[in-house]
């Protein structure tokens, strides 16, 4: 007897972006849709600013060059004149979603705003 040649399930190719699984989790951490977008839109600027792909593609990151992506990005937030609590705002963002995907190896210390202040 002969198999069917047909497939099981219908490939229909869709439209819609595929939903991150990194993204659904960090989102879970998140109650206000005020707070989910602004997030995101650090979340976003990080990815953009570490030419990063996708979310997911960000968790995969060796953690070593990840806490060296961290740093750039802060230093960079830091030289373009940006104040404290607004770059503090973004770390809040990039922290949450590494913790809520299991990437908790990092140094959130050396990004600290106390660390970031110019010293005298």
């Amino acid at each position: 007897m002969a198999l069917s040649q047909r497939p099981l399930v219908k490939n229909t190719k869709s439209t819609k972006k595929s939903i991150q699984r990194s993204l659904v989790l960090f989102d879970n951490g998140l109650k206000s849709q005020k707070t989910i977008d602004t997030y995101h839109g650090y979340l976003t600027e990080f990815k953009k600013f570490s030419w990063i792909n996708s979310y997911d593609d960000l968790i995969n990151v060796d953690k070593e060059e990840l806490q060296r992506m961290l740093e750039y990005f802060v230093i960079d937030q830091k030289n373009r004149g940006l104040s404290l609590s607004y770059i503090s705002g973004k770390i809040s963002a990039l922290k949450l979603f590494f913790a809520m995907n299991d990437i908790v190896a990092l140094n959130w210390i050396k990004l600290s705003p106390c660390y970031l202040k110019k010293r005298n």
